[in-house]
């Protein structure tokens, strides 16, 4: 705040720190206003969020879309993209178990517009682009969801809890990939053939992906060859 002028009389020098005092404190009062709600709204969702995580069955849709809306509202407050997407997916485990399919609609289509807005504020999430790329599908857009996997596959090349899930919407999206999406499930392979060699045989022997899995392997390359070694020791 800028000084009074020297010249200003005792009186208004008496009241000006006064009136400062009291801005600072509504300031200071505005500020943690958003934290408190935050902090009681994240309690609701984070305690559904850690249970499913801790693999705890999951609960009853309408519990689920509670906890998801309770992350949302609370990370737009202050706008946390990781929480948004938590409360993305919530809302996307809600809409699988919803009965009504105009319910189940209409928490896919929270559930993608929370995962976008979360990952345009944290966009470092494999999970996250991976979970909009399949509500993507979902909504009819698959080249949006190419856009998402290509997203998965760049910010989390080697993660395990993904590696199935991400393969089977490639494959579902081939004929939506551009060609760096598919240079990049190329590698996508030849990682779960060093980490899963057993996965990589069984889907060889669909007819469909067979071509596409020798392709994939044929450039394996000797660090490739060394990595494998070493996850797989030969006794």
């Amino acid at each position: 705040m800028p000084s009074e002028p020297r010249s200003a009389g005792a009186a208004k020098r008496a009241v000006v720190p006064g009136l400062a005092g009291l801005a600072v404190a509504l300031i200071l009062i505005g500020l943690a206003l958003p934290r408190c709600l935050a902090a009681w709204n994240d309690r609701a969702g984070a305690s559904v969020l850690w249970d499913l995580r801790a693999g705890k069955p999951a609960p009853e849709s309408e519990v689920l879309a509670a906890a998801g809306q309770s992350l949302v509202a609370s990370a737009s407050r202050l706008p946390r993209g990781e929480a948004l997407a938590d409360g993305g997916y919530l809302l996307a485990r809600a809409a699988e178990s919803a009965a009504d399919p105009a319910r189940r609609v209409a928490l896919s289509r929270s559930a993608l517009a929370a995962t976008e807005r979360g990952l345009a504020l944290a966009p470092a999430n494999a999970s996250a682009w991976a979970r909009l790329a399949v509500l993507r599908v979902g909504a009819g857009d698959r080249e949006g969801a190419a856009a998402a996997l290509r997203l998965s596959f760049l910010a989390g090349p080697v993660v395990p809890a993904l590696t199935a899930s991400r393969l089977d919407l490639a494959f579902a999206l081939l004929p939506a990939l551009d060609g760096e999406t598919r240079a990049l499930l190329d590698r996508q392979i030849r990682i779960t053939w060093i980490l899963e060699p057993a996965r990589i045989a069984r889907l060889a022997e669909d007819r469909r992906l067979g071509f596409l899995i020798g392709r994939a392997l044929d450039g394996v390359s000797e660090e490739d060859m060394i990595l494998y070694r070493r996850a797989h020791p030969t006794p």
